[in-house]
């Protein structure tokens, strides 16, 4: 539990906490061990808690209750996918059981060394709005402030990585779509190509699908890797080739709470990933929706994915 990327806390029956990994010391300073919940949080269906503390970059968790000789403890999960305005919908239907069978099935050296809750933390702080059903955001600028950070932003690690859209992006360049889930997506897609490239360099490329109403972000580079790929489904794969992400990558596909990959191959020296983000065709009238400021959103997320991400990326 302590190598998880996301905060963790065990508390008692009566809500002292007892125990907190390293990640709920970075995050959840206020949350001390020995001090109770019963003041900081709001007790929710089925167990789950809210902090009280609104300046806290996480405040969902989903409870598992564990019998032990000394009594009832419980397990607080602060997973960085619930902290969004579904948060309240999304702790009832997770198995908390089930979540914290794949965070134990997952050996401690291959826990996230790149700190994908520091990037989920940066877009849980910012004021989201009301965006239930999407965001109508211009994807097109948000790839070219995308391409112009990913360009230059690792150059000192060796690193680099271009985003282009093709022509159906460009031509119709505003969707209603969950923009704190493409922006993350483009990052984890450049963040996966880098790491495994044998020269540092990946291309991204985002593309619409009118027919599954999807848009595709894949990702490319030259690669040394020989594993075979195409034997595994592509998060398998992905979590195999870059373990930091394993954790996180299985939560997500389990609950079905962020972007997964679609497809992950390696032919002739070329990796390949696609990441679907999903669309929200059936609003077209855009007055009443939510708008945002896509270079506030991803100077924030840029700042947090560059510094949690070069550790990682120092050590290829």
């Amino acid at each position: 539990m302590n190598a998880a990327s996301f905060p963790i806390i065990a508390a008692d029956a009566d809500g002292k906490i007892s125990a907190k990994n390293r990640a709920a010391y970075s995050h959840l300073p206020k949350i001390r061990v020995k001090s109770s919940l019963s003041n900081k949080a709001s007790f929710l269906r089925n167990g789950s808690i809210l902090l009280n503390d609104a300046s806290a970059p996480f405040k969902y968790a989903v409870c598992l209750p564990i019998e032990t000789l000394s009594g009832i403890k419980k397990i607080y999960m602060f997973l960085p996918s619930l902290q969004n305005e579904n948060a309240r919908h999304d702790t009832e239907i997770i198995d908390a059981e089930r979540l914290f069978e794949i965070i134990k099935s997952h050996r401690i050296e291959v826990l996230p060394v790149r700190m994908y809750s520091e990037i989920v933390a940066a877009f849980a702080a910012f004021d989201r709005g009301s965006s239930e059903n999407g965001i109508v955001s211009d994807v097109a600028e948000s790839a070219a402030l995308l391409d112009k950070k990913l360009s230059s932003g690792f150059r000192a690690l060796g690193y680099r990585a271009s985003v282009t859209c093709t022509g159906e992006i460009v031509a119709q360049r505003y969707f209603k779509l969950n923009l704190y889930s493409f922006v993350y997506s483009v990052l984890t897609a450049a963040y996966i190509a880098m790491r495994l490239s044998k020269n540092g360099a990946a291309d991204v490329v985002v593309d619409y699908d009118g027919i599954t109403e999807m848009i595709n972000i894949t990702a490319t580079a030259k690669t040394d890797v020989k594993y075979p790929v195409d034997s595994r489904s592509a998060e398998d794969a992905i979590a195999f080739l870059v373990p930091e992400l394993a954790v996180e990558m299985a939560i997500d596909k389990e609950f079905s709470l962020g972007a997964v990959p679609k497809t992950c191959s390696i032919h002739d020296s070329t990796l390949k990933l696609c990441v679907p983000v999903s669309v929200n065709t059936r609003q077209t009238v855009l007055s009443g929706i939510t708008w945002i400021s896509e270079s506030d959103l991803i100077d924030r997320l840029f700042t947090s994915f560059k510094e949690s991400s070069r550790k990682a990326l120092r050590k290829r």
